[in-house]
């Protein structure tokens, strides 16, 4: 896809971006977070676009999801 380590803030921004666009899969709960997964298509510099699952977790007593990882699938 054309991103360098340090190009993370263009990656964040285009995850960001596509996020509000695409279903939260819900995953295992258990006594510290639920998981969910996300997958979305992400345009790289190169102008490659591939499908990209995220994954994210909201802890126990937490009301916002916080991103884990990232894994083009």
């Amino acid at each position: 896809m054309g991103f360098e380590q340090s190009d993370w803030q263009m990656l964040r921004d285009s995850i960001i971006a596509e996020l509000p666009y695409h279903e939260a899969i819900e995953g295992k709960t258990d006594q510290y977070c639920t998981r969910y997964n996300v997958t979305m298509p992400i345009t790289g510099p190169n102008g490659r676009t591939v499908d990209v699952m995220t994954a994210w977790k909201i802890e126990a007593g937490e009301d916002y999801p916080s991103f884990v990882t990232a894994i083009v699938k």
